[in-house]
């Protein structure tokens, strides 16, 4: 798995072999834009969720070294395709930030806390295609949280990055955050066990978790549909969340 750390200046990712991979520079103390700041959300998640993007424009899914790491997920990642990434040269949602490509950023605001009257209840923390598993890591998801402790914190997490313990006890006291790992047959077996691995870790540890399950019926890996269908035995039914159409609760 991926590490990071937080510097003065930079944001720091090494692969899983400890080597140097990624040196981002961090815009710190930025004011409250549309670039980061959703409190409406988008297509998506309007009237339901504002969404908080101060990581934004990478998932880092190629130095996973899964199998079809340089794919992106499900063979069209909706991320590559925006108006964005169109307008970035070299844009690929799998490497952006790796190594100096472009279209990664991080900031962090001039403060957390969301108190402005009309504010959404639920707040969702970065995406997958930032990760935020990367977000715990580094705690910008647990500061959000504490100190608005009458919002509710989602985030939708790949699994690349090593959450340290501490990160994620932090993340369990504070009680208003709530993770989804998302799992497919799309993906390789081995990249589903590590994803499922990390979300009963998570749940051990007291983070509130769910699944997301990203299957559709027209995805021919007999092998990877195995797994997720052992997950799904390793979860309570109301932990799972299934975009449609998915092929599960049909069974």
């Amino acid at each position: 798995m991926l590490s990071t750390a937080l510097t003065a200046s930079h944001l720091v990712v090494r692969d899983g072999g400890g080597r140097f991979a990624a040196n981002i520079p961090v815009e710190w103390g930025v004011q409250k834009s549309s670039r980061w700041f959703k409190p409406g959300g988008n297509a998506k998640t309007q009237g339901v969720m504002g969404i908080l993007s101060l990581l934004r424009g990478g998932c880092f899914r190629s130095l996973s070294e899964f199998e079809r790491s340089e794919e992106e997920c499900y063979g069209n990642c909706y991320a590559n395709d925006s108006v964005y990434s169109r307008m970035t040269k070299g844009f690929n949602i799998c490497r952006n930030g790796i190594n100096g490509a472009p279209g990664f950023h991080v900031s962090t605001p001039l403060n957390w806390e969301l108190k402005k009257k009309g504010y959404p209840k639920i707040w969702r923390c970065d995406s997958e295609s930032s990760t935020s598993c990367l977000s715990l890591a580094i705690g910008f998801t647990q500061r959000w949280a504490q100190a608005n402790p009458d919002k509710w914190f989602v985030g939708i997490s790949s699994d690349y990055f090593h959450v340290p313990d501490i990160m994620l006890e932090w993340a369990a006291r504070l009680r208003n955050i709530v993770v989804g790992h998302t799992i497919s047959s799309w993906f390789s077996p081995d990249e589903t066990r590590s994803r499922v691995a990390q979300a009963l870790r998570w749940q051990e540890l007291g983070v509130k978790t769910t699944l997301w399950v990203v299957t559709s019926p027209n995805d021919p890996h007999p092998h990877g549909d195995a797994e997720v269908k052992d997950a799904l035995t390793k979860f309570l039914p109301e932990q799972v969340i299934e975009w449609i159409p998915c092929i599960y609760s049909q069974e």
